[in-house]
Order: structure tokens, then sequence, then C-alpha cells
């Protein structure tokens, strides 16, 4: 994924569906884009949310977030971040089984998994 214009802003009747309680009060411009949902089950569905910020330079973010199935925000998680003003940039990816990898220039490398319930874990880094 990348900065993308090919997907279109989440339109302002839905967007507090997607925010968390901090976005909706933010006094900052955003942007927020739906970029589709990675796994659905009965319990919560996992889709990834870019945000889009008004810092000088490149500043975005991809989310995994997790929903129940009325909607409901259950988790949120940073996985993707560049914020070229204050130099935080971080990568990561989901693997088949729901593992989700992470790694941050100034904090390094870190590996989540999510529970039942959505709530996401972090786990002692394993080897590969």
């Amino acid at each position: 994924m990348a900065e993308s214009t090919n997907c279109v802003p989440i339109v302002p009747d839905s967007l507090r569906f997607f925010q968390t309680e901090e976005e909706i009060f933010s006094a900052e411009k955003q942007v927020f884009k739906h970029f589709g949902t990675l796994h659905k089950n009965e319990r919560f569905s996992l889709q990834v949310i870019l945000r889009e910020g008004s810092r000088p330079g490149r500043d975005y973010t991809f989310f995994l977030r997790t929903f129940d199935p009325t909607k409901k925000l259950i988790a949120s998680l940073p996985l993707g971040v560049w914020q070229e003003a204050v130099g935080n940039y971080c990568t990561g990816y989901v693997d088949e089984r729901l593992h989700i990898y992470k790694h941050c220039d100034e904090k390094g490398s870190m590996e989540f998994s999510i529970q039942e319930d959505g709530q996401f874990i972090e786990h002692a880094l394993t080897q590969k």
C-alpha cells in the first residue's frame, strides 16, 4: 500500500464509525480512506484505514482496526507510518494466520496477534 489517490475518502456521514474517539475530537485536519476488509468472522472484522494528517511533508498512517458485527470499533493498531515532520517511520504486514509484524525505525521490530474478541496482543518477538 502507498499513498493513494485511487481510494476515495470516507464520506462525512460514515466517518465517525471508522475513527477513534481521539480522532473524532481532534482539531487537526485529517482525511480518512477505507482500504478494505482483510478478515471477517462472526466476532469481528479486520479493516485497513488510511489516515492522512496535515503536518508538513508526508504525513500518513495505515491502521489495522477491528470492528464488532454492529460496526463498533474494538481496537486500532498503527501499521504503516510515514510522518516526515517528526521522523516517525514504520512498516508492517499481516500474514495468513493474522499475525502482524511491524518494524519502526525508533522502536525496532514488534509482533502482534488478534484475540478472538478482536483485541490486538503484542508478543515477544520470535525468529522466523
